[in-house]
């Protein structure tokens, strides 16, 4: 009795290559936020009521004002007009003392240019009294756009109807491999469609960072808002 041997070759063995990718480049999904516990932690691990809102998308639609922004998220309602954005959260206004940028009170009781804005956190209910003095529906915080080391730029035009028209320019660059700067420059002009009303906005916000990248950094910001309104 013969039996038959089969002897695997080696050499035909074809290798199989898998690739894969880990993240998405265009997700929006905003992973960390520091507005609830003053201090970077990922959303997943916080147990407050807390939502956050990138802007990037909003801007290519034309938004330029928070209330706008917000109104569209849950438990927020924004009565906004040219004068102020009448912001209330959880039935409770938040005009008064209740909006802040970087952490820093602000005035909720004028119009408020995102331009120069990246991402709002918003902290719902009566965990915004580590922010002090509150009216107990929650507190918005508006994070600034800093200067980093990822050089892209932006520039945009847009017009509408009753003479509206406006310009933004967004310049980041990288001066060396510890140094950036970063300036935003929003000019915005509507006349609305009753007679007599008109508004102007115009806004300048520098930043200057350096990185020594050993556990030190340091960061420069300033804004100048103007807003001029004819009623």
């Amino acid at each position: 009795m013969a039996y038959a041997q089969v002897r695997a070759n080696d050499n035909n063995i074809e290798t199989i290559k898998v690739v894969a990718t880990i993240g998405d480049n265009n997700d929006q999904h905003i992973k960390k936020s520091s507005t609830a516990t003053k201090t970077p932690f990922d959303i997943k691990d916080i147990s407050q009521t807390i939502t956050s809102v990138k802007l990037e998308q909003q801007k290519i639609y034309g938004q330029h004002y928070l209330g706008v922004i917000v109104n569209k998220l849950s438990g927020i309602d924004a009565t906004s007009d040219m004068r102020d954005e009448g912001i209330k959260i959880r039935g409770f206004s938040a005009s008064s003392g209740d909006i802040y940028r970087d952490g820093i009170r602000a005035s909720g009781q004028v119009r408020q240019i995102i331009t120069n804005i990246e991402r709002i956190e918003v902290l719902k209910g009566p965990a915004s009294v580590l922010y002090g003095r509150s009216s107990g529906g929650g507190i918005m915080n508006m994070i600034s756009k800093q200067a980093n080391f990822d050089p892209p730029s932006t520039f945009s035009l847009h017009g509408g109807s009753w003479n509206k028209y406006g310009e933004m320019i967004d310049v980041n660059h990288v001066l060396n491999d510890k140094l950036a700067v970063r300036m935003t420059v929003d000019h915005q002009s509507d006349k609305g469609f009753r007679k007599g009303i008109k508004q102007r906005d115009m806004m300048v916000s520098p930043s200057v960072l350096y990185d020594s990248f050993e556990g030190f950094n340091w960061l420069a910001q300033y804004t100048n808002d103007k807003l001029w309104r004819k009623l």
